[in-house]
Parts: C-alpha cells; sequence; structure tokens
C-alpha cells in the first residue's frame, strides 16, 4: 500500500501539467437564449437604446438554440430578446419576427407607406407611426400618407392585428420629393418652347460674363531626364542628365532651375536643388543627396522649370530600400571612327 502511494505522488504532477490551459477554454456560451417580450417592452428599450438583462433572470426563455446557429423561422410572430455570454460580456440583441412588410411609395410630392403582409394583402385597422407621429392613411390609395417632406432617420411602428413592426428606413434621395410646381418648371424647362425663349437672354448674358483665359504652365519644351539609378535611399547621392529642346526643335540653351517635389500625407513639397547652366547646349547634369527626411515608399518628381517656374521637363523616381542588381562590365571597340546614315 506504501509503495502504491509513493507511485502516486510521484506520477500526479504529471498528470497536472497535462492538463490544457485556460486561455483554450471556450469563451462563449454554447446556448443563446430567447425570450418573448411585449410590445410595451419592447419600445421602452428601443428608446432607451440598451436592454436592460436583469428584466430575464427568473424569466423562463421561450425558446433555447444554440449560440452559432439561431433558427429565427421556428419563432412565432412576436418580439424578442437574444441572450447569451461572449468572454465577460452579456449580449442582448432586440429581435422583431413579423409577418408585415412596408413598401416605400413616392409620388415625388409625398412619401407614402403600403403596409402589406409577406402575401400581399393589404392589412385592415393597421396604424403606421413615423418618428412617434401617426401618420394619416389615405382609402383611395390604401397607403399612409407622412405629412414632413424632409425626413431624417426614419423610424416605423406599424401596429396590426396580432402583429407589430419595428423598422428604420434607408436614407434615400428619393424620400426628399420636390412639389408640384417644382416639377413642372422642370419639366417645362425641358421644353423645345423654354430653349427657344431663353436662347436670347442666355447670348446677352455671355456679353457680360467675365472671359478666362487658359495660361499653360509649361512651354512646350521636349526632352528627358535619366537618373544613375532607379531608386534610391534616404541620404543617396542622385546623379542626373537632361536634354531639352524648344517647341521649335532648337537646342535649349538658357538656365533651368531644378526642383525635387514629393507628397507627404497629402502636403506637396516643393524644394530648388540648383541652377543649372546647359553644360552643351541642351544638356544639363548635376547631383543632390537625398534628405533623411524624406520618407520611403514615395515617388520624387525631378522638374526642370524656367525662372519664371514654367515647367520644362520632367521625370520621377522611387525611394524605397532597396538591393541593386549586380551589374557586369562589358568591353567593346568600334571599327570606324566616323559613321554615316544607314551604316
Amino acid at each position: 500500500m506504501k509503495i502504491f502511494c509513493l507511485v502516486i505522488i510521484i506520477l500526479f504532477p504529471f498528470f497536472c501539467s497535462s492538463q490544457n490551459s485556460p486561455q483554450k477554454f471556450r469563451q462563449k456560451s454554447w446556448q443563446t437564449f430567447a425570450y418573448m417580450i411585449t410590445a410595451a417592452e419592447a419600445e421602452k428599450f428601443i428608446a432607451w437604446d440598451s436592454i436592460a438583462v436583469d428584466h430575464f433572470i427568473e424569466r423562463e426563455p421561450t425558446m433555447v438554440f444554440h449560440a452559432d446557429s439561431v433558427d429565427e423561422e421556428k419563432l412565432a410572430v412576436g418580439n424578442y430578446v437574444l441572450i447569451n455570454i461572449n468572454g465577460i460580456y452579456v449580449n442582448a440583441d432586440f429581435l422583431c419576427i413579423s409577418k408585415l412588410v412596408v413598401l416605400p411609395v413616392n409620388n415625388k410630392q409625398r412619401l407614402q407607406l403600403d403596409i402589406r403582409n409577406k402575401a400581399g394583402e393589404f392589412i385592415p385597422g393597421a396604424k403606421v407611426f413615423v418618428n412617434n407621429v401617426a401618420a394619416n392613411y389615405d382609402e383611395e390609395s390604401k397607403t399612409f400618407r407622412v405629412n414632413k417632406r424632409k425626413l431624417q432617420n426614419v423610424f416605423l411602428k406599424v401596429y396590426a392585428p396580432g402583429d407589430t413592426l419595428y423598422v428604420t428606413l434607408p436614407e434615400k434621395e428619393d424620400y426628399y420629393a420636390k412639389s408640384i410646381w417644382q416639377q413642372r418648371w422642370q419639366n417645362w424647362r425641358q421644353t423645345r418652347v423654354f430653349n427657344y425663349l431663353s436662347w436670347i437672354p442666355s447670348r446677352i448674358k455671355t456679353l457680360f460674363r467675365p472671359r478666362y483665359t487658359y495660361k499653360s504652365s509649361r512651354i512646350g519644351a521636349k526632352g528627358f531626364i535619366v537618373f544613375n539609378q532607379p531608386k534610391y535611399k534616404p541620404l543617396d547621392t542622385v546623379k542626373f542628365k537632361g536634354y531639352v529642346v524648344n517647341k521649335h526643335g532648337n537646342q535649349y540653351k538658357k538656365d533651368v532651375e531644378v526642383h525635387l517635389v514629393y507628397n507627404i500625407k497629402g502636403k506637396s513639397n516643393d524644394q530648388v536643388i540648383a541652377t543649372l547652366q546647359p553644360v552643351s547646349p541642351g544638356a544639363f547634369a548635376g547631383q543632390f543627396i537625398l534628405s533623411d527626411t524624406i520618407p520611403a515608399d514615395i515617388s520624387c518628381r525631378l522638374i526642370f522649370k524656367t525662372a519664371r517656374k514654367k515647367e520644362i521637363i520632367q521625370n520621377q523616381f522611387s525611394i524605397e530600400d532597396y538591393v541593386l542588381d549586380e551589374i557586369g562590365s562589358y568591353a567593346f571597340s568600334s571599327d570606324k571612327e566616323i559613321y554615316f546614315k544607314n551604316d
């Protein structure tokens, strides 16, 4: 007996260490409880925008579902509160099961609500409240008319014998209808007669309208800018060469301002790097060191501009952490000193 007890004492820590960690335990309840509530309770919870869970401590649930599969079709018509546990929180959701259907109808003057059941039949004796204001029933169209033209956050309460419905209408521009006179004026503006009558006033109006002339920010030059690398990192040296001809095809011989332009958080930054003179007609060359204040993973533009800040040519390069591919060296020689066209 002593030997048996000794063996149990020795092996007990190994059994304890094999237990699962509490972090792997299920944090969510296995079941969801559905409690039926009255219409008065439903309106109270909707007005509070919260559900008092302590109201259901001593109540018997109407139906119990698996927590991950609540079958609403099994619930009878009515209002329900669904309660389950998730971690340290108690989740309570309001659910309205109804056979009523609200169909918004817009006659371009007032919003109308057509109340029917899911079979498409009219509901006699129904009452509708729009944002807690009763809607008037129209016998001719069999719809409920909303008195207000502009509606926001439309919350409907529909009462019918043995059924209630609480629903929020989605916001649509069609609900903000125009009056009949506004519609007639809009239709009149689209007629040919209105176009004839408005032609002369529109021509007179253009005579007194200020004229705006478009001024291009470019001078119409052509050319290119090349860099010594396809991409750079902050504190790298950017070496560049450019060649420019003007809009007449002649080599550009004036000085150019070199601008570095980039965007950070929607803000454009424009830095003047240098003012260059042509090393030969139309040719420019220079270099500069990228500041460490420029963030990575952005694109920068190098722009040649005139002294009046008009754009000549531009090209862009990227700033990012890179590993350049190895480039082999090649040696070549020419058979001739002078080449002619078609050689």
